[in-house]
């Protein structure tokens, strides 16, 4: 079964490869070469490819999240529509593409999965909707309290299903309705030491329906440079949805993109989770951000604070620094740690390598307090 952040990181890294994945297809068609300059500057650039791109394209994908390792995988996309109406601005901001995908995963560590979802843009950007289906089989770990925090590794492997729709009820503020699904069996690599977990393999469903109210005035839903994002999504779980376990988790974020002169901006994001007693070990919350391995920084109560500052060389070529805090909240659980504080920070670059559709793409360092990691962007990298 999959928690509501774990959730969460799952429909942002689909919603992100939908929504960018065509580019990377691209670099690897040759017959096209002509089409990738842009006449404008004569630099390498996907969108005249995208105007003229027409079926399914296929998709390499790189995976570099810490907790699993390095991997890829290989996935089919079709885009919707034309470049055109992609571009189509409102108010001054890109409408984004409907995009259908399909494929599969692996990682150097043993996991793997197939995922197949659509992200549509119905009725004008009236409408936006999110559904998948994934059965994937990830190897993870927690570090309990309880056992000195030494580190436990686990199988999850099972179906998961999400079914979003959000509608847009005055200018730029939507709201709507989400159902998450997961079926698993998890399969620890040892006789479990965590307490009220005796048997070494699990059979466990989950189901939650939540709420979600979310304001997004960005300029561009990829890769945003100015405007704000800010949502909260309240999440509940239980038997009458489907699932094994009762308990609820409310997520909030803001998002602010500030433009300082052409070449300098910044960005600011404030992230929290709340979950209450009930949720099952792999389902709290845990602290997400770069240079962390998933689910090290467990809490009832998580939140992160980061800022990323841009600044452009070029048109084309923009550099970034970036910095976080994150914190988890325990209260009196004595099964968690006790309420950590943790930082992380690193550097990178971006490449404007779709000028219709202000797409950037780059390499981000990222260094934490126990490794350094190396994350393949596509847009922003807080989706």
């Amino acid at each position: 079964m999959l928690s509501s952040a774990m959730a969460h990181d799952r429909i942002d890294c689909f919603r992100t490869t939908l929504a960018v994945a065509v580019t990377v297809a691209l670099i690897a068609n040759p017959a096209a070469a002509q089409r990738f300059r842009d006449p404008e500057d004569g630099a390498f650039d996907v969108s005249r490819h995208l105007a003229t791109a027409t079926g399914f394209l296929p998709v390499p994908m790189i995976i570099t999240e810490p907790a699993v390792g390095y991997g890829g995988g290989l996935f089919a996309a079709y885009f919707h529509g034309s470049i055109e109406e992609w571009s189509r601005r409102n108010n001054g901001r890109l409408t984004p593409p409907s995009i259908s995908l399909a494929g599969g995963f692996a990682t150097e560590n043993g996991s793997w999965g197939v995922v197949a979802g659509h992200f549509g843009v119905w009725f004008h950007d009236h409408v936006r909707y999110l559904g998948g289906v994934a059965y994937i089989s990830p190897n993870l770990a927690v570090y309990p309290a309880v056992i000195g925090g030494r580190r436990v590794d686990f199988n999850m492997e099972g179906l998961f299903i999400i079914q979003q729709v959000k509608a847009r009820v005055w200018r730029d503020v939507f709201a709507g309705l989400r159902y998450l699904y997961a079926a698993n069996t998890i399969t620890f690599q040892h006789d479990s030491a965590i307490p009220g977990i005796t048997p070494q393999q699990l059979d466990i469903a989950t189901g939650g329906l939540g709420a979600t109210v979310e304001l997004d005035a960005r300029d561009n839903a990829l890769s945003p440079t100015r405007g704000t994002r800010a949502q909260v999504t309240a999440t509940f779980y239980g038997p009458a949805l489907g699932g094994d376990s009762t308990y609820r988790q409310v997520n909030g974020l803001l998002h602010q993109y500030f433009v300082f002169s052409p070449r300098v901006g910044l960005g600011v994001r404030l992230d929290g989770t709340l979950s209450t007693d009930g949720a099952p070990f792999y389902a709290r919350p845990f602290i997400r951000m770069r240079g962390l391995p998933a689910m090290r920084y467990q809490g009832r109560a998580v939140g992160v604070t980061e800022g990323e500052l841009r600044y452009g060389l070029n048109r084309r070529w923009t550099v970034i620094a970036f910095s976080g805090v994150g914190f988890t909240d325990n209260g009196q659980d004595s099964t968690l740690h006790a309420s950590e504080t943790v930082v992380a920070g690193g550097g990178g670059f971006r490449y404007l390598i779709a000028r219709q559709l202000g797409l950037q793409a780059g390499v981000d360092i990222a260094v934490g307090p126990e490794e350094t990691a190396i994350y393949i962007q596509m847009g922003s990298a807080w989706f």
